[in-house]
């Protein structure tokens, strides 16, 4: 079977770093969020465009080229069926074109370990169900009031910009844009908890992003005896000299900046509204229950 390791976070969770920590492993290889490479991929090669994270354009990668045509050898036809949804009699061919991706991938990257950064909950019965490969769970998660200031910073809707472009200003609308994020949060924490019931424990390694900052090198060595890989290997320094090939994904993935650092600014900057919703929307508890104390 092959090695298959899930990150299962949240977006902003800091899940980028730590896919590009896992990928400077000689011995472990990622292409990203593989929910969306499946989804995503047969668009921009038909169409020649987007951006590896090499710096390459997507369908000029060395890289893409050779898996590309490893895994059509092998039988994978783009776009069809896709990886994680399908009709139940599709099943079995999604489970085999994901197969069928993967071994191209650790092929022609020389690697035995694929790493899978696509966090969501609801591919994890998915892959627990594919017998060719055996499933390991990064449970990467971070303090529920760092994701929600990220998610203030970075949300956008279409129509909220166009008719209310000052939406922070408005008590009533941040209030409840507030809300509406602190709830989808505690729902999704819910479903990692139900979805990771599905996983033998004994394969979910729990990793904190406060961890992983402000201990970089003794987190990883954990991470990589869970794996079972060489463990004296430092991939903290120089981790962006490793050539990643992500073609979906946020802007860290096409910045060679290396440094790691513990990013703690929603301490001072979120607002006090926020705060106040936080809690009564039922973030204490859940923070609680992932070990976060009040500051």
């Amino acid at each position: 079977m092959i090695p298959y390791v899930y990150i299962l976070g949240m977006p902003h969770s800091g899940s980028t770093l730590l896919t590009f920590l896992l990928n400077a492993h000689p011995q472990l290889i990622s292409v990203g969020e593989v929910a969306l490479v499946g989804r995503i991929l047969p668009a921009r090669w038909a169409e020649r465009r987007g951006q590896c994270s090499c710096g390459q354009l997507f369908y000029q990668c060395d890289f893409w080229i050779r898996v590309l045509e490893t895994a059509a050898h092998r039988g994978l036809r783009l776009g069809h069926p896709d990886f994680f949804r399908f009709s139940q009699r599709a099943e079995k061919d999604a489970q085999n074109a994901l197969l069928y991706f993967v071994e191209s991938v650790l092929q022609v990257g020389g690697a035995q370990i694929f790493i899978d950064s696509s966090k969501s909950p609801e591919y994890l019965d998915v892959l627990a169900r594919n017998d060719g490969i055996q499933l390991y769970v990064l449970d990467f998660y971070r303090d529920g009031r760092a994701l929600l200031y990220a998610w203030l910073k970075h949300i956008s809707h279409p129509l909220v910009d166009k008719w209310f472009p000052n939406w922070r200003r408005a008590r009533f609308l941040r209030s409840w844009i507030t809300r509406k994020l602190v709830n989808g949060w505690v729902r999704k924490e819910k479903e990692r908890r139900t979805a990771l019931q599905k996983v033998n424990s004994r394969y979910v390694f729990r990793l904190k992003y406060e961890d992983l900052c402000s201990q970089p090198v003794e987190t990883m060595r954990s991470v990589f005896r869970f794996l079972g890989v060489d463990s004296s290997v430092d991939v903290t320094q120089g981790f962006k000299s490793q050539v990643e090939h992500h073609i979906i994904g946020n802007q860290m993935r096409l910045s060679r900046h290396d440094r790691i650092l513990l990013d703690q600014k929603w301490i001072q900057a979120l607002p006090a509204y926020a705060l106040e919703t936080f809690a009564k929307a039922g973030g204490r508890e859940t923070n609680l229950s992932n070990g976060y104390v009040e500051q």
